[in-house]
């Protein structure tokens, strides 16, 4: 096969298929790589795309892997799984764990909707540059829509999911488009878990298949999160340290003492710790008031913090915009002081544009969820995880790029 004009009838059908799935910020791709003129409308992209191609104005080969990646740059949620032991991609070279993936890859011009009857790999790319290798997996899926009637149907469909194999942030990530009316993917459903348990079944599958490793419970990212909090809402003023600092020295011992010299309850240690902690807290904010947080260049702003302890929990949301510095400070470090932080809303800024994600934990794996429809390039994803996996402690995080070597 040497190009569009190559192809039989099926796999005409297989990737017409797929390129009306494609959407208009993934055509752009095409239409900045090759100068060619889409038009306006999805159908007349897909039109000109499939001229462009029979013209030869567009490389077949760069196409297939462009359409292969038609969700790759989508509002996705993002799946991080750690291995347990460090070495795991060590000992994995990443050209010898390529070559190995390749021999069990398909392809996508023989991929069609009655072949796919469970997991498989229909396209392998190996980004040196990044130390990346990234997997796109084909999966049955179903899709739940009404009929003229509105009466509810399924719809078979294939689902397509990316797996990005990080040699440089020593981690495995699944990428996985929310599509819009999507019932179950892999026969599970979507209902009651959401993309959790979808996650994992294509993470099993590239553990039995590929590279079988157990998984690290990240408890690091829970102290990351408090990190990140702490950064947004530091005041940043040496002025205020200074006075902070005098404060606790001189004034705070005589007021001490002048509080528990009222009351006889008071001379203990709890409530002296107690008092301490929220006259500061008030002092502290009126400086901040009157001398005003210097800003800092930081990689994230928060717009959500929820936080709990026991069946209690607390959350400050402001639906996407960053926390009023101001407004949500004290009431944020309140939170911290009793409780964990569960679940983070952070965003990402670049050329002007924000990126909003919400980070959880769960046992096996870190999952940042977009917030709403925008699109993501996985440029960008590589930048946030670049900038997370900062706060991850000194010790637990090693940089193999520069030490692997290939091996048989």
């Amino acid at each position: 096969m040497t190009g569009y004009m190559d192809l039989s009838e099926q796999q005409l059908k297989n990737l017409f298929f797929f390129l009306d799935k494609v959407g208009g910020n993934h055509f752009n791709i095409l239409k900045e790589k090759f100068n060619v003129k889409l038009g306006g409308s999805l159908k007349e992209k897909r039109d000109k795309v499939i001229h462009a191609l029979m013209m030869h104005e567009i490389n077949f080969d760069y196409f297939i892997s462009w359409l292969n990646h038609l969700h790759m740059n989508g509002n996705n949620t993002v799946y991080i799984f750690e291995p347990e032991l460090d070495n795991v991609l060590q000992k994995n070279p990443i050209d010898a764990l390529s070559r190995k993936i390749k021999k069990l890859t398909g392809d996508i011009l023989e991929t069609s909707i009655d072949q796919v009857k469970g997991l498989k790999i229909i396209h392998t790319f190996e980004d040196e540059i990044k130390e990346q290798i990234i997997i796109t997996l084909a999966a049955p899926a179903y899709l739940s829509l009404k009929d003229e009637d509105n009466n509810p149907y399924l719809e078979q469909d294939v689902y397509l999911g990316y797996l990005v194999v990080d040699y440089k942030l020593n981690h495995f990530r699944l990428s996985l488009h929310p599509t819009h009316n999507i019932h179950s993917v892999n026969n599970i459903s979507k209902d009651k878990t959401g993309w959790d348990s979808i996650a994992l079944t294509f993470m099993d599958f590239f553990k039995k298949k590929i590279l079988a490793f157990n998984y690290n419970n990240p408890d690091w990212i829970l102290n990351a999160m408090a990190e990140i909090v702490d950064e947004y809402f530091d005041h940043n003023n040496p002025l205020i340290v200074k006075k902070l600092s005098d404060f606790k020295k001189t004034q705070m011992p005589e007021l001490v003492k002048i509080l528990i010299s009222k009351e006889n309850g008071f001379n203990k240690d709890s409530f002296i710790k107690r008092f301490e902690r929220s006259l500061i807290n008030s002092y502290e904010s009126e400086l901040i008031e009157i001398y005003k947080q210097v800003q800092k260049e930081k990689p994230f702003s928060i717009f959500f913090h929820e936080a709990g302890k026991g069946i209690v929990s607390f959350m400050a949301n402001s639906n996407g915009k960053p926390l009023n510095y101001a407004d949500s400070r004290i009431i944020v470090k309140m939170m911290m002081e009793n409780t964990m932080v569960s679940s983070l809303g952070i965003t990402y800024s670049e050329n002007g544009k924000d990126y909003p994600y919400k980070i959880s934990k769960a046992y096996n794996f870190i999952s940042l969820k977009r917030v709403n429809n925008s699109g993501t390039p996985k440029e960008i994803v590589d930048d946030v995880l670049s900038n997370l996996i900062k706060y991850k402690p000194n010790g637990e995080f090693e940089d193999f790029s520069d030490t692997i070597t290939e091996s048989e």
